[in-house]
Order: structure tokens, then sequence, then C-alpha cells
């Protein structure tokens, strides 16, 4: 990230920021927390489209948020990339799995 944060400082550009998940839900709500001038959100509800949206800013995301179990696509994808291609941006990874389902995955 080429942003630090300092005391009484003006951001002179937003934090870019890419959202990856299946569920339509849960990009709406990043996205009304993510308004405001501070930050500029591109949201993809697939792999494909996220790697559209990498593409298209030449891989130059301060922050990339993905979710890791998604229908037709994980977010290991997602994370590969990143690191390959952007290795100081900040990666958040999510997942929507209880932790019965996670208790059920572990014992299989």
């Amino acid at each position: 990230m080429d942003q630090t944060i300092q005391e009484n400082d003006v951001f002179t550009k937003p934090f870019s920021v890419l959202h990856v998940d299946g569920d339509m839900l849960i990009r709406k709500i990043l996205k009304k927390s993510f308004i405001g001038e501070r930050f500029q959100l591109d949201s993809a509800p697939s792999c494909g489209e996220a790697f559209l949206f990498l593409e298209q800013n030449n891989h130059s995301y301060d922050i990339v948020i993905t979710e890791m179990h998604m229908y037709h696509a994980n977010g290991y994808e997602i994370v590969n990339r990143i690191f390959q291609t952007m290795p100081d941006t900040t990666v958040i990874v999510t997942s929507n799995i209880s932790l019965e389902q996670y208790k059920q995955i572990v014992k299989a």
C-alpha cells in the first residue's frame, strides 16, 4: 500500500478495494460500508469478474476482500493471483461456512 496514516493526514487518493463474494446481500452491505471519499470499491460476484477488474486496473488494488467458498469458484484462485501479481496488497479472506459445516469438512 502506498498510503500511510498519520495524525491529521489527508489522503491524496482513495484506497482502492476489490471485493469478491457470490452473495449479493454481502456485496451490498460492504458497498454501503465503503461509501465515501476514502474508498473506491469494485465489487465482483465471481472469480471471472474479479480477474476482469484486476486486468482493467493493472493489478493495482490496495485491498482485496474475497470470499473463500463461492459457487463455481473458490477464493484460492484470487488469492494466488494477488500474491503473484500484487505481493504488497492487503488480502482479507472471508468464509460463509458455519462451524458445523467446518467440522464435517474436517472429519471427511
